[in-house]
């Protein structure tokens, strides 16, 4: 499918596709391999999904970088992270644990700082056939504990469970030397911060010096890292999330251009006309009727 509606989808543990098995257990979801995915849609995850591909092929962008998903492949979509499926396999097959970040802290020994800042540099990570193995058998087992629910103590034995699961790819990644020093790390980092503040206030400011300051950055330092890490600028980015919300108001409301102008801080609707046509190539009357 090709996804024509640009705004960007929060994938939540209330929206996210399950089997029909209820459960009593708070902030875990066992999702099925059915997830509506389309093609160049933008989604942000309010939450950890963890997919283990067995089958099948596709291709995401994570922050704007590609990564291919094939057989003996560990993904991880980390909350903040702005997702775009680019290929997405009819036969794709993927085991997927979903958790909030509550549930996480559970396990915080297990995951420290260094962990997931490598998770984050490698969302994508291709691991042997035999600990592929390992974290498949968890994962079944996992599944068949939260089936089962009148099981006494069905919680505590599929967070244990669960442990050795996360202690199982903890030491995957402890074992990964990832090819960056301590300067590309906080980069990447400050690219994040960047990417969570223009989610909250793209409607409303649209100057890299706001965000800058909000990082207490420079803006030519800012507008730098956000080029190395992306190859896009901060410019473009805050443009491109105006431009998103712009064309989801005009196809998905009745709000009119004066409107929808007000509501991303244009002074004007001719101002609004203009950035969008130089965008997007239409004006907005001409985008709506489209």
């Amino acid at each position: 499918m090709n996804g024509q509606d640009e705004k960007i989808h929060k994938i939540t543990l209330s929206n996210y596709p399950v089997s029909n098995t209820e459960t009593t257990i708070k902030n875990l979801l066992i999702p099925d391999n059915s997830f509506p995915v389309v093609i160049h849609q933008l989604y942000i995850v309010e939450g950890i999904i963890i997919c283990i591909c067995k089958e099948g092929r596709g291709k995401v962008k994570i922050n704007m970088n590609e990564h291919e998903i094939v057989p003996d492949k560990i993904i991880f979509f980390m909350p903040g992270q702005v997702i775009e499926p680019l290929v997405w396999g009819e036969n794709i097959k993927l085991q997927s644990l979903f958790f909030s970040i509550d549930f996480l802290l559970e396990f915080n020994p297990v995951f420290d700082i260094k962990t997931i800042n490598k998770i984050r540099n490698i969302p994508c990570l291709s691991i042997s056939k035999d600990i592929i193995h390992n974290l498949s058998d968890f994962h079944s087992l996992i599944v068949k504990y939260y089936e089962k629910d009148t099981h006494i103590f069905q919680e505590k034995i599929i967070k244990t469970i669960l442990l050795a699961f996360l202690t199982e790819l903890a030491g995957i990644y402890y074992s990964v030397e990832i090819e960056k020093n301590f300067v590309s790390i906080r980069k990447d980092e400050l690219y994040n911060k960047f990417i969570q503040l223009l989610l909250k206030f793209h409607k409303k400011e649209r100057s890299v010096g706001f965000y800058a300051e909000k990082m207490f950055l420079t803006p030519k330092y800012l507008s730098k890292i956000i080029k190395d890490i992306s190859g896009v600028s901060a410019t473009e980015w805050i443009n491109r999330m105006v431009m998103i919300t712009a064309k989801n108001l005009l196809k998905t409301s009745n709000l009119t251009v004066l409107q929808i102008s007000e509501e991303l801080n244009f002074p004007n609707p001719s101002f609004f006309s203009k950035f969008f046509k130089k965008n997007r190539g239409l004006s907005p009357i001409e985008y709506r009727k489209k």
